[in-house]
């Protein structure tokens, strides 16, 4: 025997012997061989003892067993304990058992491959928050982690196999998950992030974002489905807080136009006609620009490139017959064209100019940004490179202009149009007399 294990074996390897279990066990302690040989029968240990002795303490290496029994039952019984061939010393030639070693050690490879592969699958399924499940084409369980079976109330995950949702869930719930995984099998297509109500038997309830995808077997062929499924019943109560304060917001914004509306209306209604005076044509003003507020929202849609030196002289033309007459220069003088809302622009460039002292020169400077132009429109001796500009950034905390005829509302319209533009609007702390504003406009 030993004779043909020596011509046996590959060349690579060489061949150490013993006579007992006792030495076996001494040669270990200091060794590790690629494969280990062995009879059943040993002056010290016979029968599954030998392999049961062998075993735990040759983990990770090969046992071939050498037995003159040629009985199946013993075979099979060898394989159980830890065999990785059993070999009938009298059947056993020379190519067979170098292919028998050859074939265990690769055997063995493969299977501590696998076993690593398992104990990755088995701790992150283990110990991951979300429910992983994995099921048949009937939409039975084959395997669920911990995490599911705590959601459907069965101590051992083992515990749930061949079982369906109709056992844990809501029938609705149920029937919605087996159409779902239907669908998944016929197209082999996933369904990627579904945000779902799942409702246990018991009526307890919860939201989830699930993803589900084909299980496919080695040839290919779907044979399930497998899934994962993450709580996001915090998440979907705070989406819904949150949409139900934006509703509430969006019913202020509503009546705070209408109010406004209203508001300007009761003005026109208590101006007396064909007045001239200079406190009904601040009224008149007053009522202008509440009804532009209050319709704000509906003009900001359509977006163009706008020539601003134009829009500037238009709008010198529209305040002529209230005798606002200014000289304005454009700094640079080929003034680069910003985008937005003509109409609302428009209303901008006048509100601004109101502001400016009669008969005065106007500066209009523009400063490239990442991504906008910064626009300074001011009178020529309002303020210099020190200048600070006070953000507005709410209604009512507008900053004062000292010396004009600035209000509240004109200066609130001001801020609202560019901040529908995504810009911001300041006005400078400027000496007295003098006006000076600033904002931004994409490029």
């Amino acid at each position: 025997m030993r004779e043909l294990v020596s011509v046996s074996i590959p060349e690579e390897h060489e061949l150490e012997g013993v006579d007992c279990m006792t030495d076996a066990l001494s040669f270990l302690q200091k060794n590790r061989p690629d494969v280990i040989l062995t009879d059943l029968s040993l002056p010290d240990v016979s029968g599954m003892e030998t392999l049961h002795t062998l075993s735990p303490r040759a983990k990770g290496i090969p046992i071939i067993v050498l037995s003159g029994y040629d009985d199946e039952k013993t075979s099979i019984d060898a394989l159980r304990a830890g065999a990785q061939d059993y070999l009938v010393k009298g059947e056993v030639s020379s190519h067979l058992l170098r292919h028998a070693v050859r074939y265990s050690m690769e055997r063995k490879r493969l299977d501590e491959a696998l076993e690593t592969e398992r104990n990755l699958v088995d701790s992150l399924l283990e110990n991951i928050p979300d429910r992983v499940f994995f099921k048949d084409q009937n939409s039975r369980y084959l395997r669920i982690n911990r995490a599911m079976a705590a959601v459907i109330g069965v101590e051992d995950p083992f515990d749930s196999i061949g079982q369906s949702d109709h056992e844990f869930f809501s029938t609705e719930h149920a029937d919605a998950a087996r159409s779902d995984e239907e669908s998944v099998m016929e197209s082999g297509q996933p369904l990627i992030g579904r945000v779902e109500r799942e409702v246990l038997a018991g009526g307890e309830d919860c939201w989830v974002l699930t993803t589900k995808l084909p299980l496919t077997n080695a040839a290919g062929e779907t044979v399930g489905t497998f899934g994962i499924s993450r709580d996001i019943t915090q998440f979907k109560e705070t989406e819904e807080e949150l949409e139900k304060a934006l509703e509430k917001n969006r019913q202020l914004a509503e009546d705070l136009k209408q109010l406004a509306h209203l508001a300007a209306n009761e003005i026109n209604l208590c101006l007396p006609a064909n007045s001239k005076n200079k406190q009904t044509e601040r009224l008149r003003l007053a009522s202008e620009r509440l009804h532009q507020i209050a319709h704000l929202e509906r003009q900001t849609e359509h977006r163009e490139k706008i020539d601003l030196p134009e829009l500037i002289a238009e709008a010198e033309i529209r305040l002529k017959d209230s005798g606002n007459s200014h000289q304005i220069l454009f700094r640079p003088e080929q003034f680069p064209e910003i985008v937005g809302n003509r109409e609302l622009i428009s209303h901008l460039i006048v509100e601004i100019i109101r502001h400016f002292k009669k008969d005065t020169q106007c500066t209009v400077t523009a400063n490239e940004l990442p991504d906008a132009w910064e626009i300074t429109v001011a009178e020529h001796d309002a303020f210099d490179g020190d200048t600070t500009f006070v953000r507005s950034e709410a209604l009512g905390t507008e900053p004062p202009i000292s010396g004009t005829d600035a209000n509240i509302l004109s200066l609130a319209l001001c801020r609202k149009i560019i901040g529908l533009h995504g810009g911001v609007f300041s006005v400078a702390k400027t000496s007295p007399g003098s006006a000076a504003f600033r904002f931004t406009l994409t490029n």
